[in-house]
């Protein structure tokens, strides 16, 4: 007996196998089509990184999440709409600036009340 597949073996096991392309498409909308380019120096980016890191998160992640929350605050505080909520089903206007969450909104909810 050989120790070779022959082609008929081989054939009957990869036709058996899933077809499989990767992870599944993201839905419209969903996806990152804009990059942002920022010139940092090697020891901010590595401060990032850490604080990345500490988060359990990828720098990217951590980066989005950080300017997503500055750009809303200062937005807010302007009483300017921030675009990026209406991608996530917020609704800019409801009871104060954007929808935001009042301190006592935050407090309720941290206890598990919404």
């Amino acid at each position: 007996m050989s120790r070779c597949l022959d082609q008929y073996s081989f054939c009957m096991y990869d036709n058996n196998m899933a077809h499989t392309t990767g992870r599944p498409q993201k839905a419209r909308g969903q996806t990152r089509n804009d990059v942002m380019i920022v010139r940092l120096q090697t020891k901010e980016k590595a401060s990032f990184q850490a604080a990345a890191d500490a988060a359990g998160q990828d720098l990217s992640v951590w980066v989005r999440e950080r300017l997503r929350r500055c750009s809303r605050e200062e937005l807010e505080a302007l009483a300017r709409p921030v675009p990026f909520l209406e991608l996530v089903g917020v609704k800019n206007g409801a009871g104060t600036p954007n929808g935001a969450r009042t301190p006592d909104r935050n407090r309720a909810r941290a206890a598990g009340a919404e």
